[in-house]
């Protein structure tokens, strides 16, 4: 559960039932043997069979994904100078995934449409900030353990809508950005988020990486979608 203090998202604001809390901490002690028992006996590393095995014990009604990353940050958390940076949505050149931005770039680029679900709000973040960032990291030394959990996140919020026509307008695209039809959203259970704030009180104190100094959206979109319009799309829409 994320508690929203002031409608600022703190580092802090993470909080998790006492069945969870109990769950995780059994499941990093696991995380910690497995690797120590790989690295001392010298066998396969098998991570997705491990993961595959501590899925079956996760508690019900709980996002798989957003559990595990809490599992690395804690699996992180306990060596001594472990720095945990929570990245909002990283883009940029290189990204050939499924993720929002690549996905329909690559469908603008072919004049197909874009579809935006109406009232999503995201804080994008450009590669090479997230990279400015992890190098930060590793140059600094925290006393506090409580301020190794870092938000490293662009605190301005743009709609998808907004995103979508960006790019098409970079790309000169025929394609059309178009809202998601209600019927569809609720045959998909999708639920628009309410808009988050993020607080990069740390990330400036910490890493000295000022809100102000991040790349601007325009800017990042114009660099990765050069990117994919350089690169062939094979015949199921992916990057090659």
């Amino acid at each position: 559960t994320m508690v929203l203090e002031g409608e600022v998202i703190k580092e802090t604001s993470l909080v998790l039932s006492d069945q969870l809390r109990a769950w995780a901490e059994r499941t990093v002690v696991q995380i910690n043997q497995y690797v120590e028992d790989v690295l001392l006996s010298g066998r396969p590393f098998k991570p997705l069979a491990f993961v595959q095995d501590t899925l079956e014990e996760i508690p019900q009604n709980v996002n798989a994904y957003a559990m595990f990353k809490y599992l690395q940050e804690q699996f992180v958390a306990n060596y001594l100078n472990g720095i945990i940076l929570r990245f909002s949505n990283v883009y940029g050149p290189g990204d050939a995934t499924e993720r929002a931005i690549p996905k329909y770039t690559r469908l603008l680029i072919a004049g197909k449409d874009a579809t935006y679900l109406p009232g999503r709000m995201v804080a994008y973040l450009y590669i090479k900030d997230a990279v400015r960032a992890l190098i930060a990291a590793g140059s600094v030394e925290i006393e506090k353990a409580a301020d190794r959990t870092i938000n490293v996140v662009n605190p301005q919020n743009i709609s998808e809508e907004e995103t979508f026509v960006a790019i098409k307008n970079i790309l000169g695209s025929h394609g059309r950005v178009i809202a998601m039809e209600p019927e569809e959203i609720a045959r998909r259970n999708l639920i628009v988020p309410l808009q988050e704030r993020y607080d990069t009180t740390r990330m400036e104190r910490i890493l000295g990486i000022k809100t102000d100094s991040l790349t601007p959206l325009r800017e990042g979109l114009t660099r990765a979608t050069k990117w994919f319009k350089e690169r062939p799309i094979d015949d199921k829409g992916r990057t090659t």
